[in-house]
């Protein structure tokens, strides 16, 4: 019920089909945007960076997923959220980050947004790692890993809380 986009279209005319169809091609270009801008960062050509985007869009895991909106809508957020490590200057990783954390736990599904949460952990391990000579990469791995926490906190008490709440 907090995450953003479907609060926006609560306000927005139309069917609940609609809705959720534009729901669907809203997360599908974020996911295909995510990954277009974490292989532009990774130094691959523009156009085979737009086949993976397109790709990725496109796959059989996103599209399998679908009629368990829960999933896509918090996988879409993936792919920036990696995107957002691989930034150079620390303050786009640390917005970057930050919103596309907070946006992939408010997303609905906490299985998924874990695993994704573990995946960054990793990458940002590996990232702070590999800059632990360079100065500049390694402000930008720190501002990641403080945005990791903000995207917790923006997200943890209109959503996070009261379900791991509820669960317990």
């Amino acid at each position: 019920a907090a995450y953003p986009p479907h609060i926006a279209l609560a306000y927005f005319p139309g069917t609940t089909q609609l809705k959720m169809g534009l729901l669907g091609v809203f997360h599908g270009l974020i996911a295909g945007f995510g990954i277009y801008l974490l292989l532009r960062r990774l130094n691959v050509e523009e156009k085979l960076a737009m086949l993976g985007g397109v790709t990725f869009t496109g796959s059989q895991f996103l599209v399998a997923w679908g009629p368990l909106a829960s999933v896509p809508t918090t996988v879409a957020w993936f792919p920036m959220a990696l995107a957002g490590l691989f930034a150079i200057r620390p303050k786009r990783a640390l917005v970057e980050v930050t919103v596309a954390v907070a946006m992939l736990i408010l997303g609905g599904h906490l299985q998924f947004a874990a695993y994704s949460f573990a995946g960054l952990i990793v990458v940002l391990g590996v990232r702070l790692w590999q800059a632990r000579t360079d100065r500049i990469h390694l402000w930008a791995g720190i501002a990641a890993a403080v945005a990791m926490a903000f995207g917790v906190g923006l997200s943890y008490f209109n959503h996070l809380k009261p379900v791991l709440e509820n669960s317990a």
